[in-house]
Order: C-alpha cells, then structure tokens, then sequence
C-alpha cells in the first residue's frame, strides 16, 4: 500500500472513523449512565477550577524531580500522574479552608453551599405591569 492507494485511503478513513464512533459511544454511555446526581459532586465540582490552575505548576515541579532519576518510563509516568493527582487534591482541601485564598482561586463563599431554611417557592407570582399576554 503506497500513500496514493485507494486501499491506503480507505483502510486510514475506515480507522479514523472507527476511533470517532467509539468516543461517541463512551460519551453516550456516560450520558446515560454517569449523568446522576452523587454526594461526592459539589466537592468535585468546587476543585475543577482550582485544580486545574494548579495542576500545571505541580506537574513541572514533579516533573523536574522524577525525570532526573534512573527509572523506568512507566515507572516515572505513573509517579507524575498520582503524584500530581495526589498533591492538587491536597493542596484544593488546604486553599478552601481560608477565605482569602477561596477567592483567589474562584471558589464560592462557604455559606452558599449551606443548606437554606426559607423553604423553595412553588409557583411564581405574576409581575404586575397592566399588560396581559
């Protein structure tokens, strides 16, 4: 097969589409299956903003530190990875303790996640304007 083959162009299609319609399956499985609410969600939905200013600066450092050493690759990779995980999910539970650094890292005010004592409304009260629809 040469880079101008029909079968060349073919087979490299056929893969390429083969690679998209298994990301769309994952993402209609985790649609399906993954879309419910959990208890863990508001704490995971908190750090997605400071971890992911975090994360770069953490992976440079470990990266510096691991790829000095005379490891194997697969050895140095997964020490990166858990190490970064590791440390941005630590240092995310030491930022949202203080105010100050709630705020510079986009995190909301503790007293929004409380749970509120004014009961929901159940209908919406019409504005009164004069004008009907």
């Amino acid at each position: 097969m040469e880079n101008g083959d029909v079968s060349y162009l073919a087979y490299h299609f056929m893969k390429a589409g083969n690679s998209w319609l298994w990301i769309l399956i994952l993402l209609a499985l985790s649609k399906k299956f993954l879309n419910t609410p959990g208890k863990f969600l508001p704490l995971l939905n908190e750090a997605v903003y400071p971890v992911y200013i975090l994360h770069q600066t953490v992976i440079i450092c470990m990266g510096y530190l691991v790829v000095q050493q005379t490891w194997n690759i697969g050895v140095k990779f997964l020490l990166i990875t858990t190490g970064t995980l590791f440390i941005c999910w630590l240092l995310f539970l030491l930022l949202r303790l203080s105010k100050l650094t709630r705020v510079c890292f986009g995190m909301a005010e503790k007293s929004c996640f409380k749970k509120s004592k004014v009961p929901p409304q159940t209908h919406a009260k019409p504005i009164a304007t004069g004008e009907h629809f």
